[in-house]
This record gives C-alpha cells, structure tokens and sequence, in this order.
C-alpha cells in the first residue's frame, strides 16, 4: 500500500514533502494519514505531476511561514543561528522568516523545533 502526500507529513520519523510517496504503510496509517486530508493512495489517483507538484510547493510554504510564526522570536533566532543563517541582530520577525524561506532552511528550523518541544 502506498500513499502521496498533498502536504508536509512526519511519519515514523520520516518527514515527506507534498508529492512525495510513502511506501509499505500500514492500513490504519494509511487510514489516519488519508482522514487527516494530507495523502491519498496512489492508486486512487494518478501521480501527482510536476505542475501540481510546484503549487503544492507553494502552498507548504504558506503553511511553512504561518507555523515559523507561531516559533517565538527569540527561539526563531537563536535556531536561524543554529542552522547557519546570517542576520543583523535586530532583524525583524517578518524579515528573519522571509530569510528563512529565502535560504530554504525551513525544515531544518521546523525540524529543531519540533525537537524541543
């Protein structure tokens, strides 16, 4: 059984982009992955191809952006550190998320975050 994810998926520690394929899942996964609206089985539907697969690129990044807002600003920037991003220490929240998705370090910030939570 396999699915396509419509949208940023973490399974069993795996994180897979929107487009990407899932492979060898479990039916109750599969079943909670598909309830949730972020995947559907790839037999249902034809592969996602590269023209969607762009605007679902573009829609992470609308969902990537709102959840950078939700990271407080202090531990935005001392993770943009972490990951090697420069920046002028009064940079704003807006501009330091804008840089974030400009070097695409969006992962590894959603990523160490969801670390220390």
């Amino acid at each position: 059984m396999s699915l396509q994810t419509k949208e940023r998926v973490r399974h069993n520690g795996i994180v897979f982009e929107p487009g990407k394929t899932i492979e060898e899942i479990s039916e109750k996964d599969a079943k909670r992955l598909i309830d949730l609206g972020v995947a559907f089985f790839v037999s249902e539907k034809e592969e996602i191809t590269e023209n969607q697969e762009e605007n679902l690129g573009e829609e992470y990044s609308v969902n990537a952006e709102e959840e950078l807002h939700l990271i407080e600003y202090v531990d935005l920037k001392t993770v943009a550190k972490e990951v090697g991003l420069d920046f002028a220490g009064n940079i704003s929240k807006k501009n330091l998320i804008d840089l974030i998705i400009e070097e695409e370090k969006v992962k590894e910030i959603l990523d160490l975050t969801e670390d220390e939570e």
